[in-house]
């Protein structure tokens, strides 16, 4: 039998506790907003795009829009750091490299993440060749890369600590008694009612029913469920890309990068991939590496597995063979192999803004309310400032970084439909 509790109200209500429902609370209580920040899962939430041990941070965009939120990302990212007293940022230079003339890709390419950084100022470093990409990195193998590489080293990257920054926020976010959690929790309606947001959960057995005047969705691979009451659904050209990772030992004493590669392999003209160097956070002497793509394309999250897919697994042993100066990584004996996932939007760029309102007249949108639905994988380093924007948002109805976030509109064409009941 189901249990109903009498109604609490609040300023803000946040659904989706992973990395930018955390950032949202780290911001809306700040401001001495009441919070609730609801997750059906864990808080912090612990499955599939929040889960994990490291991201990559970086300032090398080919989008001078990306390269500004990114700064202002990583000065957000320290004063967080240096509040919660504990390493979030793992400061390394990043190497891109690849094909000189590489196709842009849901990363750009090459030529034009020099042209966004000359453009604005932003020191880096050309290698024009592969003997001066493994001249400055030793672990690469010149032999086996081709003849059109070329490599760009900016000195702002670093590799995110994640559970060390879920912890920060969430600390500093309960530090203010602003913030109220329920984990396990599922919002099973959002309801409009003009003065505000009627959220609608069920925990066990137990439902009950929540009210606050502003209302911040970061539902992930789940706003179809979260949108439904508000008329609202993705449109059929979104997917869910199950991403494989795993861990490799570093041999010695060898030093590697943080690298993303713009290549291909024999079996894939259009492989992207990516590692870490050594992290004192991850598994000692391990670093991960992984395809940055997927043979697992999904309509919907009921199709979510953990199974790394073993032809992803397969390109990464054969890739990294032939990419490493031999002996560098014990190469056959990869380890603790898993999923993550990517909500990818038609164009496959991020989504965060106002709510649109597909009931209203053209361009309209839901008062006092945003949402961040399109950042998994892609958008953790932007968290800090993702969730500055979204309480903007909701609470003041604009954002000083507008103009940056022209790319990630929620009113662009082709994202949303109306939901059918």
């Amino acid at each position: 039998m189901t249990v109903s509790a009498a109604m609490d109200s609040y300023d803000v209500i946040i659904v989706g506790a992973g990395t930018n429902g955390l950032g949202a609370a780290y911001h809306a209580t700040a401001r001495g907003l009441k919070t609730l920040l609801i997750d059906q899962y864990d808080i912090p939430n612990s499955v599939n795009s929040s889960k994990g041990i490291e991201r990559i941070f970086r300032i090398m965009y080919a989008q001078p829009s990306q390269i500004r939120i990114t700064e202002s990302a990583y000065a957000l990212w320290h004063a967080i750091q240096a509040a919660y007293g504990t390493e979030i940022l793992a400061p390394e230079e990043l190497l891109f490299f690849g094909h000189s003339d590489a196709p842009p890709t849901p990363e750009g390419n090459l030529q034009q993440a020099a042209e966004a950084m000359s453009r604005m100022g932003i020191p880096y470093v050309t290698l024009d060749s592969p003997a001066q990409i493994a001249a400055r990195f030793p672990v690469l193998n010149p032999a086996t890369m081709p003849s059109t590489y070329i490599g760009l080293v900016q000195r702002q990257g670093a590799s995110i600590n994640v559970q060390a920054s879920h912890q920060a926020m969430l600390a500093l976010a309960n530090a203010t008694g602003h913030l109220t959690m329920m984990s396990q929790t599922k919002v099973t309606q959002i309801s409009p009612d003009g003065t505000g947001y009627l959220v609608s959960t069920l925990a066990g057995s137990v439902s009950q029913d929540f009210f606050a005047e502003h209302l911040i969705v970061c539902a992930g691979v789940w706003a179809n469920d979260a949108l439904q009451g508000l008329g609202l659904r993705q449109s059929p050209d979104w997917k869910i890309w199950q991403m494989t990772y795993a861990y490799w030992r570093v041999q010695g004493g060898a030093h590697m990068p943080l690298w993303y590669e713009f290549g291909n392999t024999p079996t894939n003209p259009d492989g992207l991939f990516y590692g870490f160097p050594k992290l004192d956070f991850a598994p000692d002497g391990l670093v991960k590496m992984s395809a940055d793509y997927t043979n697992t394309i999904l309509e919907d999250p009921s199709g979510i597995t953990s199974t790394p897919d073993p032809r992803i697994l397969s390109d990464l042993v054969d890739h990294l063979g032939r990419l490493f100066v031999p002996g560098v990584i014990d190469v056959p004996n990869h380890q603790n192999a898993g999923t993550c996932l990517y909500s990818m939007s038609p164009d496959t760029n991020l989504v965060i803004g106002k709510i649109p309102d597909l009931g209203g007249s053209a361009g309209s949108a839901f008062q006092n309310a945003s949402m961040c639905i399109m950042a998994s994988g892609r958008g953790f380093k932007y968290a800090p400032i993702f969730g500055r924007v979204l309480v903007e948002l909701a609470v003041d109805g604009e954002s000083t970084y507008t103009p940056d976030l022209e790319e990630f509109d929620s009113f662009r064409g082709g994202l949303f439909v109306p939901a059918t009941t």
